[in-house]
């Protein structure tokens, strides 16, 4: 499974909906589900962003999917990064320093 954080601003229809969060993201289950998308961990925060949400998703292609479907709600707007967990990113540097 692959890591993606995605930072989360509103739009304003999410805004004027705001108590329907919970309701929306209930909805994206069924998605989450067939997709084998895994929500991580989600905080909502202060600053340039209103949320911020850890996801697990089998690939890119799979997560690319549920982006499209959370999308097309509406109420968001997304940027995600493929993230490297501690252990990969360890890998990383571990062929670097053999390399040299």
């Amino acid at each position: 499974m692959k890591t993606f954080v995605s930072l989360v601003k509103l739009t304003k229809a999410g805004k004027a909906e705001i108590t329907k969060t919970f309701e929306r993201r209930d909805a994206l289950t069924p998605a989450m589900e067939r997709l084998s998308v895994k929500m991580e961990q989600y905080f909502m925060t202060l600053g340039a962003y209103d949320y911020v949400i850890v996801f697990r998703a089998p690939s890119d292609e799979a997560m690319a999917e549920f982006l499209l479907i959370l999308g097309r709600l509406g109420a968001v707007e997304t940027t995600t990064m493929a993230a490297l967990d501690a252990d990969a990113y360890g890998g990383l540097i571990e062929r670097l320093r053999n390399a040299e």
